[in-house]
């Protein structure tokens, strides 16, 4: 016995066994303990910390809320004015995808209304611009040309 585990040596049989019996009621010891953790359930002062913590968070949810809709006009005009530089700006950079994305944005915000005239001009002549990029003739779908796209 002494050859496979060299840490008994000098330990008869029956101190062996017992440290076993030991090692096992730990170990057994030890699962349920790590069970009773995983499936335990919230004190009452875990949940009262939780609901305290979620009703700040909604707090500040709702102070950012009532500051969006208070500022929602500037808001949209600041995104407008940056739409539009950085879409003259590296309009030619931009990959095919990323000329598409803006042009949904920009449909977008005409869904959402709130532009005024210029704002809705703009975003119409950028639509018809990415259309204009997409490609020659050949890369149009069947039946339409440049000068359909010229028409909108």
């Amino acid at each position: 016995m002494s050859e496979d585990m060299p840490w008994v040596i000098g330990l008869t049989d029956e101190e062996v066994q017992e440290l076993r019996k030991n090692k096992q009621q730990l170990t057994e010891y030890g699962k349920e303990k790590i069970r009773k953790l995983m499936n335990k359930e919230p004190t009452l002062d875990e949940m009262l910390e939780i609901a305290a913590r979620r009703e700040k968070e909604n707090q500040v949810l709702e102070i950012a809320k009532n500051f969006m809709e208070e500022n929602k006009e500037a808001f949209q005009h600041l995104a407008a004015i940056e739409r539009k530089e950085f879409a003259e700006k590296d309009f030619e950079d931009l990959t095919r995808d990323q000329k598409i994305q803006l042009a949904l944005e920009e449909i977008d915000w005409i869904v959402i209304g709130g532009q005024d005239g210029e704002e809705f001009y703009g975003s119409i002549q950028f639509i018809r611009k990415v259309l204009r990029s997409l490609g020659t003739p050949e890369q149009l779908p069947q039946g339409h040309t440049k000068t359909d796209l010229d028409s909108l």
